[in-house]
């Protein structure tokens, strides 16, 4: 669906639920909250529907993540999520722990921004990370999100939707 220099994003599809089991089953992919990863592969066939039904009810979702060669090394992109009873984009990521350091969430995230954007102009992109999670909060920043603040415009932080109710909500600033 979309090529990068050295990655290509594509739509999930049933045949990756074993890449989602490997990549969000392994503790270093959630280095700050080791249990939270997954313990099944039933929780990435779970995982494959809900974000299957994203892109069936609105056109984006989250992209698997491979290397031109077809080797998949982790997911990433935007998909509807309310916060604070606002519509918006949620912006995503995870790796495989040996693909980290190499620039390629950057670069996968940067054109899953850029796509799902031109579709979507008018919602605002968010990324929502723990605290804890230094690596996700870096890239966050590396990409133009800034820290939600009172001084922005209405977007509770403290929202139902929140995984944890420390989570920093990062907004990107419109084009």
């Amino acid at each position: 669906m979309l090529e990068t220099e050295r990655l290509r994003l594509r739509r999930p599809t049933v045949d990756d639920v074993d890449a989602l089991f490997l990549i969000h089953s392994d503790p270093r992919t959630y280095a700050h909250a080791p249990e939270l990863a997954m313990s099944s592969r039933k929780d990435a066939m779970s995982l494959f529907l809900s974000w299957d039904a994203s892109w069936n009810e609105d056109g984006c979702g989250y992209f698997i993540v491979e290397q031109l060669t077809g080797t998949v090394i982790g997911c990433c992109g935007l998909r509807h999520s309310a916060l604070g009873g606002q519509l918006v984009l949620n912006t995503y990521y995870r790796f495989i722990p040996e693909f980290h350091g190499h620039g390629y969430a950057r670069e996968a995230v940067a054109a899953a921004i850029d796509w799902t954007r031109r579709r979507h102009p008018s919602l605002p992109i968010v990324a929502v990370v723990a605290p804890s999670n230094a690596r996700s909060r870096r890239l966050a920043e590396r990409l133009g999100f800034v820290e939600n603040s009172i001084t922005d415009p209405p977007l509770p932080v403290e929202t139902e939707e929140l995984m944890f109710p420390n989570d920093i909500v990062y907004r990107l600033p419109v084009a």
